[in-house]
C-alpha cells in the first residue's frame, strides 16, 4: 500500500529545505488530460540510493525558473530523497528547450532508496505545477533487486 505524503513541497526560490523543482521549457504548453500524466520504469538495488530523475525549470533567457513539486504518493517500501545538482538542459517535458539546450541550470535530482532487503516493485508519484498551469503527474515504478 502506498503512503500518502506531502514532503518535498518546494519552489526552490529561496532556501532548499527538502524541496524539488521540475522540468519546464522556455515555452510552457498547457497539457491536455492525456498529456497530464507521464510514467517511467526504473531499477534499483535493494537498500542503495538510486538516481530516478532530475527536475529543472528555466526562463526564455535560460535563468532558473521556480516550479512546485509534491510527492503525492510515497513509495510503500522505501523513501524518496532530493539532492540539488547542477545539470545541463537536455530536453523539456513541458514546452521546448529554446536556445537553452546544453546550458547549465540548477536541478533537483530524485533518489529512491528501498528498505534494506526489500525485493520487488515499488511505486511513487510526483505532481508538478508551474505558474497557473494544470499540474502534470509523474508516476515511477521501481523494480528493486
Amino acid at each position: 500500500m502506498h503512503q500518502q505524503s506531502r514532503f518535498f513541497r518546494h519552489s526552490l526560490a529561496g532556501k532548499l529545505a527538502g524541496g524539488l523543482a521540475l522540468l519546464a521549457g522556455a515555452v510552457l504548453l498547457v497539457p491536455t488530460n492525456a498529456d497530464a500524466q507521464r510514467s517511467y520504469s526504473r531499477t534499483a538495488t535493494s537498500g542503495k540510493a538510486q538516481w530516478i530523475d532530475a527536475y529543472y525549470g528555466w526562463n526564455n533567457d535560460c535563468s532558473f525558473k521556480t516550479i512546485d513539486v509534491d510527492v503525492i504518493d510515497g513509495p510503500g517500501h522505501g523513501r524518496v530523497s532530493p539532492k540539488v545538482e547542477t545539470r545541463k538542459i537536455t530536453q523539456a517535458q513541458v514546452g521546448n528547450t529554446g536556445g537553452c539546450l546544453g546550458k547549465p541550470t540548477r536541478a533537483v535530482a530524485v533518489y529512491y532508496t528501498s528498505k534494506k532487503g526489500y525485493r520487488g516493485v515499488d511505486r511513487f508519484r510526483v505532481r508538478m505545477k508551474v505558474g497557473g498551469q494544470p499540474p502534470v503527474i509523474f508516476s515511477y515504478s521501481v523494480s528493486v533487486r
